[in-house]
């Protein structure tokens, strides 16, 4: 005969909402949580009976521990399916995904393009510089020693910049086919660079999204501008060796705040506070969701999903295959059972809409130039002073040897 089965689960919704109906109705209710109702199907295609064990003070720090030490049989909330907590529990046949990722306050701001360098690849680059060496070298050898390195260089450079010079040599061929094929060059750049330039300044300006991965956010935590919030047994951030060592170090310097459960969101909403956590693809569908209004889940799309499945304790083998064999029946209709407890989380919109179909040019667009133009601005008034200094000891000196002359 199959054993009662005396199962816990915390209300975590959509999954769960057993003390939600509770306190709202007195009883169950007919919407006790998506999983819920999915167990209750395969329990009355299995021919268990089932009670919810009450009394108990059940949260995700000890869930796990219930089941293993006998207090309860089974939990009628999915869990992840890792390989720490399959030494306590046994686990169904896995029914959904869990993506990990990271839920943070909405960043105020706008993205900031800094298209100057990035128009150019590695690739445009080292074509550059390629071609640079080729041309220099071909204008030496051709010139030999009628213009040196400088000047061959300096020739080279401003030609690319569209600042003409004239041809100091008299066989114009062989001379005008090395400078063609630079001016060539120096088209196909100029191009490629406005024409990438111009994409960028097309594009619509962007929301910011600090980070997308675990080792972007690391790179801010370690800075800084980023602390991370967590609480007892809850999400681990899914980590390769480097990066579990780098949060080790973040623990140690406390930038990894420990807390109640009750307290993460209070802490988020403070700002540049992130604490890692995870969803079914059902619910947060998309790379970055909006969730709660003002508040995102990023997702790691670097990390591979885990499996979800509902926690059987370990001297339960003949109940857990019975329940398993139901749960083949039953798992097809699970979009049905989630889609009436919860709508999928909408996209954050990244665009930022245009007034009145009107682009406005401001100092995102233009600050590199600006910084460049400063930059070659005092290298003028540097190269200024040094040549009047130097002139003025020169003259001075004249006038010295002169007068002692005399």
């Amino acid at each position: 005969m199959l054993k009662k089965l005396r199962v816990v689960a915390y209300d975590i919704g959509p999954s769960v909402m057993l003390e939600r109906c509770l306190k709202r109705f007195g009883r169950p209710c007919k919407r006790p949580g998506s999983d819920v109702e999915l167990a209750q199907l395969a329990f009355s295609i299995a021919g268990f009976e089932y009670e919810i064990v009450k009394n108990l003070n059940v949260e995700p720090s000890n869930i796990l521990q219930l089941i293993h030490n006998g207090t309860a049989d089974m939990s009628v909330l999915t869990m992840r399916m890792t390989e720490d907590r399959m030494k306590l529990v046994d686990f169904s046949f896995p029914i959904s995904y869990y993506y990990n990722g990271y839920r943070l306050k909405e960043v105020d701001g706008i993205e900031d393009v800094y298209y100057i360098f990035r128009s150019f690849q590695p690739a445009v680059w080292a074509v550059l510089a390629a071609v640079l060496f080729l041309i220099t070298t071909l204008q030496i050898l051709y010139n030999k020693h009628r213009w040196s390195l400088g000047e061959t260089l300096w020739k080279i450079i401003t030609t690319m910049l569209h600042q003409d010079y004239p041809s100091s040599s008299k066989r114009l061929t062989p001379s005008g086919i090395i400078q063609g094929s630079w001016l060539l060059a120096c088209l196909i750049l100029v191009i490629n660079y406005e024409s990438v330039m111009k994409s960028f300044l097309a594009v619509p300006l962007r929301h910011k999204v600090p980070f997308q991965t675990l080792a972007e956010l690391l790179d801010l935590m370690e800075s800084g501008s980023y602390k991370a919030v967590q609480f007892p047994n809850g999400n681990r951030p899914v980590c390769c060796q480097d990066e579990c060592d780098r949060v080790r170090r973040m623990e140690k310097m406390g930038r990894i705040i420990n807390t109640d459960i009750k307290k993460v969101t209070s802490h988020i909403k403070s700002g540049k506070i992130v604490n890692w956590g995870g969803y079914e693809p059902d619910l947060y569908p998309h790379d970055v969701n909006v969730w709660n209004k003002s508040f995102l889940f990023i997702k790691d799309t670097k990390l591979l999903p885990e499996l979800l499945g509902f926690a059987f304790s370990k001297d339960l083998i003949r109940e857990r295959q019975k329940f398993n064999n139901a749960l083949q029946v039953v798992i097809p209709g699970i979009a049905n059972i989630r889609g009436r407890y919860a709508t999928p989380m909408p996209e954050y919109n990244r665009m930022i809409p245009l007034n009145s179909g009107k682009i406005t040019m401001t100092m995102i667009h233009l600050d590199n130039v600006l910084i460049f133009y400063i930059c070659g601005v005092t290298l003028a008034l540097a190269v200024f002073l040094l040549e009047y200094m130097l002139v003025v000891n020169t003259v001075r000196d004249f006038y010295s040897v002169f007068l002692y002359r005399l």
